[in-house]
C-alpha cells in the first residue's frame, strides 16, 4: 500500500529578483545624497549649485518686482488718461449745451457717463473673474470656507 515514488528532478532553478526604486522631489536644489556626490566628483559641488539656485531665486525676484511696478504704473497712467478723456467730453458737452446744442450734450455727456459706469463694472467683474482662477489654480492659497 505505501509505495513511494520517486519525485521528478527538473535540475536548478533560477530565481530573479527585481527591484525598482522610484524617488520623487520637487524643487530647484538637489537631495543632500546628490549634494553629497557632487561634492565628491567637484570641489565645492554643492556650495555650487546652492549658489546657483540663491542666484537664481534673487534674478526671479528681482524680475517680479519689476514686473509689478511696472503694471501698476501702467494701471495710475490708464486712470490719469482715463480721467482727462471724461473732463475734455464733459467739457465739450457743457460747451455744446451752452451753445444750443442740447441734443448733442447730451448723447456726449451720456454716452461718457454710461461708458464710465460700463468700465466700473466690467473692471470689477474681471477683477473678481481673475480673483477666482487664481484661487482654483493655487488651492493651497484660497481662504477655507
Amino acid at each position: 500500500m505505501g509505495k513511494n515514488k520517486p519525485q521528478p528532478s527538473y535540475g536548478p532553478i533560477a530565481k530573479s529578483v527585481d527591484v525598482v526604486q522610484y524617488k520623487q522631489r520637487s524643487g530647484p536644489l538637489p537631495t543632500p545624497e546628490e549634494l553629497e556626490a557632487y561634492n565628491r566628483i567637484i570641489q565645492n559641488g554643492a556650495d555650487r549649485i546652492i549658489k546657483l539656485a540663491e542666484s537664481q531665486s534673487a534674478h526671479r525676484i528681482e524680475i517680479e518686482k519689476h514686473v509689478v511696478f511696472s503694471q501698476q504704473s501702467q494701471a495710475v497712467r490708464g486712470q490719469y488718461f482715463g480721467l482727462f478723456a471724461v473732463i475734455i467730453a464733459i467739457a465739450c458737452s457743457t460747451y455744446a449745451a451752452v451753445s444750443g446744442k442740447e441734443t448733442f450734450a447730451c448723447i456726449l455727456g451720456g454716452t461718457t457717463v454710461l461708458g464710465l459706469a460700463g468700465a466700473f463694472i466690467s473692471g470689477r467683474y474681471l477683477q473678481k473673474k481673475d480673483l477666482a482662477n487664481k484661487a482654483k489654480a493655487t488651492p493651497e492659497l484660497s481662504p477655507q470656507k
